[in-house]
Formats: structure tokens, C-alpha cells, sequence
């Protein structure tokens, strides 16, 4: 089942700037993962009932949804053994 991932941040937010450095050290990141400003898309930060940044929502694709937080775990090694857990269910 396709996961598509979105990473919400916003601009002025500390731990964000830490998160998405962390995330562009993983080759390819891209591939995985959508960067999105909270400010920029309310509509998605309300229908994800994202309450704070940075955050990782994983959505499948019957419209379920996840919702994880916490910038201290979101460090390089979190990314690439997420990418990798990814990649196994293609």
C-alpha cells in the first residue's frame, strides 16, 4: 500500500531548521518525503489536526493518517532507517 510522508515545518521554528538539516543528509530524500510550510497550508495542518512543529504526518492511501512528532528523534539514522523500511514494502 502506497505512504506518502509529509514533513510539516515553519519558518522561525528552531527545532524544524534541526529536522530538515538532519533529513538533507540522507541521499535521495526527496524520493520519500514532502516538505511543507505549516503557515503556507492551513488547510492540510487542520486536516491532519497538526498541533505543532516540526511534524511527520504519514497518510496511506485510503486516507489514513498518522501523525508523529518530536524533533529529538528525527535525527539522520531516524530518516535512513525509515527510508529503508520504505523501500521493502515496494
Amino acid at each position: 500500500m502506497k505512504l506518502d510522508l509529509y514533513l510539516v515545518v515553519q519558518e522561525g521554528c528552531p527545532p524544524c531548521v534541526y529536522v530538515k538539516k538532519q533529513l538533507q543528509r540522507v541521499e535521495n530524500w526527496e524520493k520519500y518525503i514532502t516538505i511543507i510550510d505549516g503557515r503556507e497550508d492551513p488547510k492540510f495542518v487542520e486536516k491532519f489536526q497538526v498541533t505543532g512543529t516540526p511534524c511527520l504526518v504519514g497518510v496511506k492511501g485510503t486516507g489514513e493518517a498518522k501523525v508523529f512528532s518530536g524533533a529529538k528523534e528525527m535525527t539522520k539514522s531516524f530518516w535512513v532507517k525509515l527510508f529503508e523500511s520504505l523501500d521493502t514494502l515496494d
